[in-house]
């Protein structure tokens, strides 16, 4: 099935549901938004014929446990660069539901994901259940290479390429904001208006004061 007008897709799949979804996708040229969630694990050739949408996304939500791609039998690592070529992209919004996983520890960082983004044309940006340092959870990026916590000018420094964001979420991001990014979110991103830090642990009931005394008047809704 075609349907020629499309521009909005919204799906929830199973594992052996993604061949369909792939199908129908690789069809619809003129998609916008694409809000695709997965129960179990992402397959690299869904992600790829989105990919092949870029061009004219506006919106990209993705929710799964985490994305994989097998070559000869063995697990490879997701490449997320093919997001610095959404030139329309105004919202986006990477999720992980909450799993324990023994083995989330080992697999690299949020970091990645953000610089991967074409940062002062969104206005939308979600990251939820997404670790900034070591501790992040399993199979989002795949990344080995930082192995400490990224030091707060790098975290910064990102967030500077995101200063037009009317909505910004953090949620379940356990390391993402602490007191001094805090302050920075909601003293320097003068164009937001909505911030959810819910569960970010490294955030202390210190800061979060002394950021609401001295915030932005644009932030409208707050979810700590």
């Amino acid at each position: 099935m075609k349907l020629p007008r499309l521009k909005i897709s919204t799906a929830t799949v199973y594992k052996a549901d993604q061949d369909t979804l792939k199908d129908f996708l690789a069809k619809h040229e003129n998609l916008e938004e694409v809000d695709v969630a997965v129960r179990r694990e992402f397959r690299k050739n869904l992600l790829d014929v989105i990919k092949q949408r870029c061009p004219n996304l506006r919106k990209l939500h993705l929710k799964a446990k985490k994305f994989v791609d097998f070559v000869g039998g063995s697990e490879q690592t997701i490449d997320w660069t093919f997001l610095r070529a959404m030139t329309r992209l105004k919202d986006f919004q990477l999720s992980r539901p909450f799993c324990k996983n023994p083995n989330w520890e080992a697999h690299g960082s949020g970091t990645r994901l953000l610089e991967s983004l074409p940062r002062n044309q969104l206005e939308r940006l979600g990251l939820r259940g997404i670790g900034f340092g070591r501790r992040n959870f399993c199979g989002f990026l795949g990344n080995h290479d930082l192995e400490e916590e990224p030091e707060l000018p790098f975290k910064l420094d990102l967030l500077r390429g995101f200063l037009n964001l009317r909505r910004l979420s953090f949620f379940r991001c356990p390391d993402a904001v602490e007191d001094d990014v805090m302050r920075f979110i909601v003293t320097e991103m003068t164009s937001l208006e909505e911030l959810e830090v819910s569960h970010c642990t490294h955030l202390t009931d210190a800061g979060l004061a002394g950021s609401l005394e001295d915030g932005s008047d644009s932030i409208r809704n707050l979810k700590g």
